[in-house]
């Protein structure tokens, strides 16, 4: 089976880092805190949960990585947000100084603001035939009005009558 895993992604990480190393020899650098064939799921098969401290701790020790990138290429493999290269986030500078209150006040305005731009808007009969003046073409206010007119100038026949 032919898998892409995300670039920034634990399986990416671990195989960039083995090197020529079997996964015998990168099991013992890890302080066999992981199997050999542990580490080869990790670095060829689809990443389903996050991996035990003692795992990460030994992956840290073995690969020669920071605990923290062993954590962050466990998050991109499960698709999840990631702080260094998430674009949806906004900072306060001194929000942190804020009381709690204030703090909960600017997440929920910041939450309403979001949902009111992620929820589709119908457009008025108003905005369409304001659309339809732009364009030239006729409104439904004025199909209406022509109608009218056209009823009204009609000549009477027997049937009106």
């Amino acid at each position: 089976m032919n898998t892409t895993f995300p670039t920034d992604g634990i399986q990416n990480l671990i195989l960039n880092k083995k090197g020529d190393r079997s996964y015998e020899r990168l099991a013992r650098d890890c302080g066999h805190e992981i199997k050999s064939r542990a580490l080869h799921a990790a670095a060829t098969k689809q990443t389903r949960a996050f991996a035990d401290p003692d795992t990460i701790r030994g992956l840290s020790q073995g690969l020669n990585v920071p605990v923290v990138d062993i954590i962050r290429a466990y998050s991109v493999s499960l698709g999840l947000p990631v702080a260094a290269d998430e674009k949806g986030i906004l900072r306060v500078v001194g929000g942190g100084d804020l009381p709690e209150s204030s703090q909960n006040l600017i997440v929920s305005m910041a939450r309403e603001l979001r949902s009111a731009y992620e929820t589709p808007v119908e457009p008025s009969r108003e905005d369409l035939d304001l659309a339809a003046y732009d364009t030239g073409e006729e409104s439904e206010g004025d199909r209406v009005r022509r109608q009218q007119d056209e009823e009204t100038e009609r000549p009477a026949t027997e049937d009106d009558e």
